[in-house]
């Protein structure tokens, strides 16, 4: 009887659903639960207002900078065109796009942010916003910047150098931590879409 009672439980538990095994990814950190975000408003380089129903229907790369950083932000926004062009190859064209968000509003006007996206590519958004709303912004996210203490014109902007993941709902799941590597992270992107 005891045999027959193992015997059955063990079927059981082989016919049972095993729970999905979560992905293991090369360079993308998930966090434990999506973050939903509170409303937010950024003006974008294309005189449309940027929140969370534009951003809505597809994954986002954020990336937080300003124009004149002399080597982590075109360091990153590279990377985002490498991984904008290997999108199709990765049968991820039309599931991601790519948002910029200058922290330095002072001298990143909309004409400026916007020329400065479109230089590494024509699909990257860039927006950007007064210091109270974009606060309240990078707080929720867990950016940091920084404005450098000086009455220099020519001052500079510490900030978060992670490019930061929102899933098609405009949840904040994730980022990708320098050093960025292109194709880890366009691996890891056809992880979190499901291809």
């Amino acid at each position: 009887m005891l045999v027959a009672a193992a015997t059955s439980f063990g079927l059981w538990l082989g016919l049972r659903p095993s729970a999905p095994e979560a992905p293991t990814y090369a360079a993308f950190s998930q966090y434990p639960q999506p973050r939903s975000l509170s409303p937010f408003a950024l003006d974008g380089s294309d005189g449309h207002p940027v929140d969370a129903g534009r951003l809505a229907g597809k994954l986002h790369l954020v990336f937080f900078g300003f124009t004149h950083c002399p080597d982590v932000c075109p360091t990153a926004l590279a990377v985002m065109r490498e991984i904008d062009q290997g999108l199709a190859a990765a049968r991820l064209e039309g599931r991601v796009g790519f948002l910029f968000v200058s922290v330095d509003p002072e001298r990143d006007d909309l004409e400026t942010l916007g020329k400065y996206a479109t230089y590494f590519s024509p699909n990257i958004l860039a927006a950007t916003a007064d210091h109270d709303r974009l606060g309240a912004l990078t707080r929720e996210m867990g950016v940091l910047y920084v404005k450098e203490q000086t009455e220099s014109p020519d001052y500079n902007v510490d900030h978060s150098a992670a490019v930061f993941v929102l899933d098609a709902q405009g949840r904040l799941i994730g980022r990708f931590s320098p050093p960025l590597d292109p194709a880890k992270m366009l691996a890891d992107l056809r992880l979190v879409a499901g291809s």
